[in-house]
């Protein structure tokens, strides 16, 4: 399977603070590593994996989704997965991945640098949030 290095959608959530670099910060998805597919899926995550894929299948009948649950049972994996089946079904929408550190990270120096209507902006021009280590 080939590389999305190439796929421009998926955003680096700091990146509109960045003034030596404006333009976004494209992620790498390696399809092999983060897909469904390869996903170990059991009574522990079924529920979660089922619910996201009806996520990506129907946009914004699910809003939001919360996955929650203990340490390794394949929840930055699905949302992994998510990214990378989002940005191959739906290659014109725009994909913020980021984990709550950098989220909140961003918001904390918006305030600082007094940006806040950039964070805003950055944030709701998502077509798909994705946090993660909530």
């Amino acid at each position: 399977m080939s590389n999305l290095s190439s796929t421009k959608n998926i955003i680096n959530s700091l990146s509109f603070l960045n003034k030596n670099n404006p333009k976004p910060v494209h992620k790498k998805i390696t399809p092999v590593k983060f897909s469904f597919e390869n996903l170990v899926i059991g009574k522990h995550n079924e529920f979660a994996v089922l619910t996201c894929k009806n996520l990506i299948k129907n946009p914004g009948q699910f809003n939001p989704v919360l996955i929650q649950g203990p340490q390794g049972i394949g929840k930055t994996h699905i949302i992994n997965a998510m990214v990378y089946e989002i940005s191959k079904n739906y290659k014109d929408k725009k994909i913020i991945c980021a984990t709550i550190k950098n989220f909140t990270n961003s918001f904390t120096m918006s305030l600082k640098e007094k940006k806040l209507d950039n964070f805003r902006n950055f944030y709701r021009s998502a077509d798909f949030l994705l946090l993660d280590d909530i």
